[in-house]
């Protein structure tokens, strides 16, 4: 999901296809996701240090070494599974192997709101319809945006935009740019620099710090206690 439109603007070819450009938008794009997956992993890192000092000390019960390694099994699949889908970004690829990947004119045609979640976790966020010409024929993909950023209305459309697609998989496909005057015309305050976002990612990368630190006491701790048996 796109956070900031700024980071999207960009009318010039060799702006839209710069390398840096295109690793710095899969970064941002994917900066949710990639936080998942170290949040995950952290907290399943925490679950298994948990087991080991359990270990350690001999305080815990043989039901909690089964319901915390289901669980941390569960936490490290869902990391490993957020992880992969950061590895598949189209952007990501476009990078490391260029001569799989077209850069098409697109328009942007519409959008739609869409609700994200469930209860009081829910929130909305704007879905974009895109419209691209491949081989004489009309494709159409959806791009998401946080909802606050999204000042775009109907009477504006169509909005010159930029695709990346896989030659091999035309599915594979990513915005990697929106006309640059359009987003210059939006008001000040709903175009958001991409800046500032990173801050969570970091705070998750201290949180796994922290589990690997814990994991690595409790890994002591129980060789302390096997060591003075011997």
């Amino acid at each position: 999901m796109y956070m900031s439109l700024t980071i999207l603007a960009a009318d010039q070819p060799e702006d839209v296809r710069s390398k840096s450009r295109l690793i710095r938008l899969s970064n941002h794009k994917n900066l949710l996701p990639r936080t998942k997956a170290v949040i995950f992993a952290a907290i399943g890192l925490v679950g298994l240090a948990s087991m080991v000092m359990g270990a350690a000390t001999g305080g815990f019960p043989w039901l909690g070494y089964v319901i915390v390694t289901l669980l941390v099994i569960w936490l490290l699949d869902a990391s490993w599974k957020n992880f992969a889908i950061t590895r598949q970004d189209p952007l990501l690829r476009c990078t490391q192997a260029p001569e799989q990947y077209q850069f098409i004119d697109a328009v942007i045609t519409d959008h739609d709101i869409r609700a994200v979640g469930s209860g009081s976790q829910s929130y909305e966020v704007i879905e974009a319809t895109i419209v691209y010409q491949n081989s004489g024929e009309e494709e159409e993909m959806v791009e998401t945006f946080d909802k606050s950023i999204w000042n775009f209305n109907r009477g504006q459309y169509p909005i010159p935009a930029q695709v990346v697609i896989d030659r091999r998989n035309t599915a594979q496909a990513c915005l990697v740019s929106i006309s640059k005057s359009a987003i210059d015309a939006m008001p000040e305050g709903k175009k958001r620099d991409a800046g500032g976002y990173a801050i969570w990612f970091f705070l998750a990368v201290f949180f796994l710090l922290l589990s690997l630190f814990f994991l690595a006491v409790s890994l002591m701790r129980l060789w302390e206690r096997f060591s003075l048996r011997v």
